[in-house]
């Protein structure tokens, strides 16, 4: 049984169907102008290493007579009778590659050093014209338009003044100056006041041995008292009250820090708390 007939239906317009809508700008059929090369040149990814330097200036023989003779050396020998044709084929093959091979090394290095030779004349004149154009502008004449309006330019650019206005100039610096002026004195107090404190303390330096044998068991010597039952009750309102009653003035810590206070004044710098022998540790009642 053959398949039905394909039905053909003519469409209403004459023009063919396009796949794109009406909002597209390739909707409308328009002729452009036949490009040289439509096709865009696509580029290569990477980046090319660079040349390798054949002439470098630390070897000058290069690409001379001599030097490619060295290079491409004659065979010395000459090569054995082959027994048989195919031998002497094969051998005539590797002699002709052998020739072409020092044929192309010769070449190459005349074109190789001929063109470097190019690019180096070329380089110096077009360095030698521009510095000619150079020196051409710089004594050229100036033109007569230039020569006649250029002072007049060149002062109205020129700042009469050094500097913008300041009229509080003078009170700043003198503002200035006496902050200076304070830190200074500040930084030579704290400095007079470290100098004290190390002459004051200076007699609690350990020196000997024996000092720090001393020193080691007071740290760390044992307590005599129970940490169980040795602990005292802090003291009462009825106790402070009646202790400072019977004190009059004040404790005997209270003396010893104006004592402190005293001596740091007499002798021009702040004494030690360690100085403060007034000063007693008073055991709570239990």
């Amino acid at each position: 049984m053959l398949p039905p007939a394909p039905s053909l239906r003519r469409a209403f317009s004459s023009t063919t169907k396009r796949l794109v809508g009406p909002e597209s700008p390739s909707f409308i059929e328009i002729p452009t102008a036949r490009l040289p090369n439509p096709v865009p040149k696509k580029q290569p990814k990477g980046i090319l290493p660079t040349p390798k330097n054949l002439f470098p200036p630390s070897r000058p023989e290069k690409g001379t007579p001599k030097y490619i003779a060295a290079a491409t050396l004659e065979r010395r020998k000459p090569p054995s009778k082959p027994t048989d044709a195919e031998t002497a084929a094969f051998q005539n093959w590797h002699l002709a590659m052998a020739e072409k091979r020092r044929q192309n090394l010769r070449e190459g290095l005349r074109e190789l050093k001929q063109r470097k030779e190019d690019l180096e004349k070329k380089r110096k004149d077009v360095l030698k014209k521009r510095n000619a154009e150079r020196d051409i502008a710089l004594q050229q004449a100036e033109a007569e338009d230039v020569r006649l309006t250029l002072p007049s330019v060149l002062s109205t650019m020129r700042l009469e003044s050094k500097g913008l206005p300041d009229p509080r100039r003078e009170e700043r610096l003198k503002v200035m100056a006496e902050r200076r002026e304070q830190i200074l004195k500040e930084k030579a107090e704290e400095r007079q006041q470290l100098v004290h404190e190390l002459y004051m303390n200076a007699s609690n330096f350990i020196l000997t041995e024996a000092e720090l044998d001393k020193a080691i068991e007071e740290g760390f010597k044992e307590s005599d008292i129970d940490p169980e039952f040795g602990r005292y009750l802090p003291l009462t309102v009825r106790e402070m009250l009646s202790r400072n009653e019977r004190g009059g003035l004040g404790s005997p810590e209270d003396f010893g820090a104006v004592v402190l206070d005293v001596g740091g004044a007499l002798t021009g710098g702040k004494m030690p708390a360690s100085r403060n022998y007034m000063a007693t540790k008073h055991l709570y009642d239990v």
